[in-house]
């Protein structure tokens, strides 16, 4: 805790012990600052779909991009929608100093740096300070993830929101028990 009333203390998330560099799959979400939604809006017709900003298609690009700064990263499936992006990544065996952290700071500060240069944002921060992770931990998973991000859109319509413009559902990732690589 801290003495001063205004400065939050923020919980750390990361799953204890785990090293984030192991080849695996791992699911991500990075919000926008203050989940403002400025990457796009998600339209209604034979299905719902993002259509994207510029903002949001530079965002897209850098993404689908990682693989080339990332040799060892593979996009398995992801989506940008108008206040986060979800990615569903996958670490390869003998990627040279890979790691989760590592990948998403190069990330964010490029899609941050293209949007700059490109006149798309202001010095306002483009992201939130910190990122959602999960280290997927069986076949069954990896499939429920992947719908979940294909069917976002839809789910995106059919939510309502908070004040804060957080969505009222919450994923169930289905409590998979099973083993992780510890590290120590």
């Amino acid at each position: 805790m801290t003495d001063h009333p205004r400065i939050e203390t923020r919980k750390n998330i990361r799953l204890k012990g785990y090293d984030y560099s192991c080849p695996g799959y791992y699911f991500l979400t990075i919000c926008s600052h203050r989940k403002r939604h400025v990457f796009g809006c998600v339209r209604s017709g034979v299905y719902a779909y993002v259509e994207l900003f510029p903002l949001g298609k530079i965002v897209d690009d850098t993404m689908w991009s990682l693989h080339k700064l990332f040799p060892g990263v593979e996009i398995d499936t992801a989506i940008t929608m108008p206040n986060h992006v979800h990615i569903l990544m996958e670490l390869k065996e003998g990627g040279e100093n890979l790691s989760i952290p590592k990948i998403m700071n190069a990330f964010k500060s490029i899609a941050t740096r293209n949007a700059r240069a490109s006149c798309l944002s202001s010095e306002e921060a483009l992201w939130q300070r910190n990122y959602f992770e999960h280290v997927v931990r069986s076949d069954r998973a990896l499939e429920r993830l992947r719908t979940y991000i294909g069917e976002n859109p839809e789910r995106w319509l059919a939510c309502s929101f908070d004040e804060d413009g957080e969505f009222l559902e919450k994923l169930n990732l289905g409590g998979e028990k099973d083993r992780v690589k510890v590290t120590g």
